[in-house]
């Protein structure tokens, strides 16, 4: 059986160098077999020679695992016994063990075969013995590590094993991208080759699904694939694996669109829908400033659509192939949101996962992070995000190791940040630091010449989700929702549609009686006509002067109670009276049960 020091042969050469040359005197190392690895000086052409029958001295240090030090070797006892004392040519020996695991693996023998340098070793053998020493505990924190390495190789193997066997996708990156371990099953998904380590894969884009899973799209080999994911980092546990990405199939275009919400896909600047002059000069400032590295913040009413100009500005942008992570700070309560940010190590806090967690920061490294309603971000948290975006340097909680930033940081957010700085409730330097390219959005009602196409837009969507072919519009529904104000912006015209598609009829056709509840509301408030049918006939209640030209003008008016009840027994009507329908028409209308039967009963 091979000793454990004659694997690290080439490794000891250097050492035996090292203290041959400060000490002046020759060196050799056996093993616990008294075969000589090493040699110095006369030794030198002697290495993997036995020295058992001149080693007695290395055989007492190996069975005592002690020092020894013989200064006259004719006269010591030991060399006296043994079978070359007559031949041998060494006068004065320094004999120390090499120990790992508390079992002496060999001997550095420090030799002097010249009688005359007997004194000097006597007056240096003070400094000699420690510095001996010294190597062999480097020799043994050597062993110590290879035997390490090789536990971890084992491991190492058992965790590919179990990847290999389980029944979801498995790759493994390092801090470079690159595939360092991938399953079959994966290899399968993807379409990749047998050989494909060192492969490069790009996280680009990475956000919640509707179910609050983590939904991502990577690229590789020019390829995209969009699947419901988790991310584990595994860095500094695994030091050449850097994180995990585990998946169970990749989605075709239709589950995406599901499980994202799916909102328009934006692909460059001039794919944002809008022809007016406010629209065409916030695209005019887009399409000048994608190109720079600064920091954007994206100011507008809630639903004016602040992340789809932040996705045009990435997708126009140098960074277009790299990542685009969205996170919305109101989203997220406080005690998390750090987390969610910044990632953390394994045990950074009660409550932390096993496995430590990917901060966004991290995720977006050389592409786009998206920071939506910024405003709400706690004093802690806007401090901590202001020494990142100065540093480019952050670390995840619970861990000494920062990580560069290459990044471009896009802020939205529906308040007035100088109103907040001045009432002290947000950081100047802050507030500076993301206003570099301000870029803010009008509100739906500043642009209504956009309104018919965004509304196309919509029909077009809940067409396909709710397969409704050619879909028209009555134009006095056009003209009413030209008119409104639309306080919730682009989100209230989108629920809006999405709520007419849902009561669309044989007849293909979405008619006043099919607006929502707010907008009848106010029209009402505004003494305006809405045009309402059931089966005895139409009923118009009066419009104020803006609106006579499109509507006959009646003098039947009635009460919002009797419009609401017209309203809820034509949906009864068209879509059945039985328990199941009766709640989702409730749900639809945004009011209990309970309630409906009420106002069913007030007849």
């Amino acid at each position: 059986m091979e000793s454990k020091l004659k694997p690290f042969q080439s490794y000891l050469e250097k050492h035996i160098q090292i203290i041959s040359s400060v000490l002046d005197i020759d060196i050799e190392i056996v093993d616990d077999k008294l075969i000589r690895l090493n040699g110095t000086g006369i030794y030198r052409n002697k290495v993997n020679e036995s020295v058992i029958s001149e080693g007695n001295i290395y055989s007492q240090v190996l069975e005592t695992g002690i020092e020894l030090v013989v200064l006259d070797l004719e006269k010591n006892e030991i060399c006296i016994e043994c079978r070359n004392y007559k031949k041998c040519l060494n006068k004065t020996i320094i004999a120390v063990p090499i120990k790992y695991n508390n079992q002496t693996l060999g001997v550095i023998g420090a030799i002097s075969t010249d009688k005359d340098k007997k004194n000097d070793i006597i007056k240096k053998i003070d400094s000699y013995i420690p510095f001996i020493e010294n190597i062999c505990d480097l020799i043994s924190m050597k062993i110590e590590e290879s035997e390490i390495n090789k536990n971890n190789d084992k491991k190492m193997q058992m965790f590919h094993e179990i990847i290999n066997n389980v029944e979801k996708s498995v790759v493994i990156l390092d801090s470079n991208n690159k595939i360092s371990y991938i399953n079959k099953i994966a290899k399968l998904s993807l379409k990749l080759k047998e050989d494909c380590i060192n492969e490069e894969l790009r996280l680009v884009n990475y956000e919640k699904s509707t179910d609050n899973k983590d939904l991502i799209t990577i690229n590789i080999n020019y390829n995209e694939y969009t699947m419901i994911a988790k991310i584990t980092p595994v860095y500094p546990y695994i030091r050449s694996y850097d994180r995990i990405i585990i998946f169970d199939k990749i989605l075709d275009e239709t589950i995406n669109d599901e499980a994202i919400n799916s909102k328009w896909e934006i692909k460059t600047i001039d794919s944002i829908i809008g022809k007016s002059k406010l629209m065409a000069n916030v695209k005019n400032r887009i399409k000048k400033l994608s190109k720079s590295n600064s920091t954007v913040l994206i100011t507008g009413d809630s639903g004016t659509g602040k992340e789809l100009i932040a996705r045009a500005i990435h997708s126009e942008g140098n960074r277009s192939d790299k990542p685009f992570i969205a996170i919305n700070c109101a989203a997220i309560p406080e005690n998390l949101l750090e987390s969610e940010l910044f990632g953390y190590v394994k045990g950074a806090f009660s409550g932390a996962s096993s496995g430590g967690k990917i901060g966004k920061f991290e995720l977006a490294n050389g592409g786009v992070i998206f920071l939506d309603e910024i405003g709400d971000l706690s004093f802690h948290l806007q401090a901590k995000l202001l020494r990142v975006l100065q540093e480019r340097k952050f670390a995840r909680i619970g861990s000494n190791k920062l990580i560069d930033l290459d990044i471009k940081v896009i802020s939205a957010t529906n308040k007035n940040l100088l109103k907040l700085v001045n009432e002290g409730k947000y950081r100047e330097d802050l507030y500076y630091r993301l206003n570099v390219i301000p870029i803010a959005l009008p509100p739906l009602r500043d642009r209504r010449e956009d309104i018919n196409d965004i509304m196309k837009i919509f029909v077009d969507k809940y067409s396909k989700e709710l397969n409704i072919d050619s879909v028209m519009i009555d134009d006095n529904v056009i003209k009413l929702l030209n008119s409104y104000d639309w306080p919730g912006n682009i989100r209230e015209l989108e629920n809006a549609v999405e709520y007419m598609m849902n009561l669309v009829g044989d007849d293909r056709v979405i008619s006043t009686d099919m607006l929502p509840v707010d907008i009848l509301n106010y029209y009402e408030r505004k003494n305006s006509i809405v045009k309402v049918c059931d089966e005895k006939g139409c009923i118009e209640l009066a419009l104020d002067e803006g609106y006579k030209e499109f509507v006959e003008v009646e003098e039947q008016i009635v009460s919002l109670k009797e419009l609401e009840l017209i309203y809820i027994n034509k949906l009864l009507e068209k879509y059945g009276k039985d328990t199941k329908t009766k709640k989702l028409i409730a749900k639809k209308l945004g009011i209990g049960l309970a309630t409906l039967y009420r106002k069913l009963d007030e007849n």
